[in-house]
């Protein structure tokens, strides 16, 4: 099982802030400093624009019924203060984005 990292609510809330939608904003300039936090923000990010793919039908059905579960999962693990988790493919290309 893994260890849970003790991170303030204030930590815990702009991370989760990193998952609702364009709000990913606030944490991703506001938290630059806190690496953490910066991770969840920038694959936030990600997540975002990966929504924006399920107004393409068929494959937008499937790619948002993967995104709703990913977004479930992260804003449990931000909750309850994980540490940090890659969402498969949104995690790998959020690594490579260098805001």
């Amino acid at each position: 099982m893994t260890k849970l990292i003790k991170h303030s609510r204030k930590d815990r809330f702009f991370a989760l802030l990193s998952y609702l939608f364009v709000l990913f904003l606030i944490p991703l300039f506001a938290k630059k400093d806190n690496k953490w936090i910066h991770q969840h923000a920038k694959q936030g990010f990600v997540l975002f624009l990966a929504g924006l793919l399920i107004w393409i039908p068929l494959l937008g059905w499937i790619w948002g019924l993967y995104l709703f579960v990913c977004w479930i999962i992260i804003i449990i693990k931000v909750i309850k203060g994980a540490p940090f988790w890659k969402i498969p493919i949104i995690g790998a290309v959020s690594e490579k984005i260098h805001i």
